[in-house]
């Protein structure tokens, strides 16, 4: 029978389908939504898996006890689940979690994404001229270490030299190298926003901490007054950060809690630059 139309009001019918295509614009509204961030996306992910399994529990009024029993253990074990991959999310990946739209200033997206550099002591040119020699470095005394490539007669001469020199340096460092990373600078006449710091490999005699590094000097040269700078703890970095126009030589004195010391340095390019640029645009 056809629906009536009474006192101009719609039929019944057609106010239930009003009321359905209502409800999923405003669900498509929200996926759409949640599905910005990665955050976003698991609690859709969430909701669209628990919505199905009640759904099915709530319709399946044929189903005996052996179907319905797993659909209980998990609509039971899931949430907890879920709170438990949530806390470890939140607790070790929590900056991960967010998109660049999230943020007003989507520079910041950029420098969350470099955890702990952007927190690394800032070196500025001091106003004045007031050298500061480097601190002396008492050197670390090379480990005798046996080499694969001398053993191998196939290897020629001039590699087992320079396998030993990779050796030696790896040694006198203690597997430490002094890295580098750029970011856009925002202050005037500056180009980039340059983090210095420590990084150590792992290997069979180091875990890939520097927990024996007792103090890190860096001296950047005449344009930072020939001063020597302190590095200092960020989470698990150690180094500085500071503002330059053009690449320079860094060099670096390390001191361990033995003692010993080793002398690095690292030229400061900016060939990354440019695609740091990009990727910030």
């Amino acid at each position: 029978m056809p629906d009536v139309v009474e006192d101009g009001k719609k039929p019944k019918s057609q106010e239930a389908g009003a009321t359905r295509s209502s409800e999923l614009s405003g669900f498509g509204a929200v996926a759409v939504s949640l599905a910005r961030n990665p955050i976003g996306i698991i609690a859709l992910f969430i909701v669209l898996i628990y919505g199905f399994a009640c759904l099915v529990t709530g319709l399946g009024s044929g189903h005996d006890k052996a179907e319905r029993q797993p659909l209980i253990y998990f609509l039971t074990l899931f949430p907890v689940l879920v709170l438990a991959v949530f806390a470890w999310l939140v607790t070790r990946h929590h900056k991960k979690l967010y998109a660049p739209s999230d943020f007003k200033n989507e520079e910041h997206f950029v420098e969350l994404a470099k955890p702990g550099l952007s927190a690394l002591r800032n070196v500025e040119q001091p106003p004045s001229p007031s050298p500061a020699p480097m601190a002396a470095s008492a050197g670390h005394e090379i480990g005798a270490e046996s080499m694969q490539a001398a053993d191998d007669p196939s290897v020629p001469e001039d590699a087992v030299q320079l396998s030993r020199f990779r050796q030696s340096v790896y040694d006198t460092a203690r597997d430490i190298a002094v890295v580098h990373a750029l970011q856009p600078s925002t202050k005037r006449g500056q180009k980039f926003d340059v983090f210095i710091y420590l990084q150590r490999r792992k290997t069979s005699r180091y875990s890939g901490d520097l927990s024996d590094v007792v103090k890190v000097e860096f001296f950047l040269g005449r344009y930072w007054r020939n001063h020597v700078f302190l590095g200092a703890w960020s989470d698990s970095y150690l180094g500085i950060r500071t503002s330059a126009y053009g690449p320079f030589m860094c060099v670096c004195n390390i001191t361990f809690a033995d003692g010993g010391a080793a002398l690095l340095y690292r030229y400061i390019d900016f060939e990354m630059g440019d695609i740091a640029k990009t990727i910030a645009q």
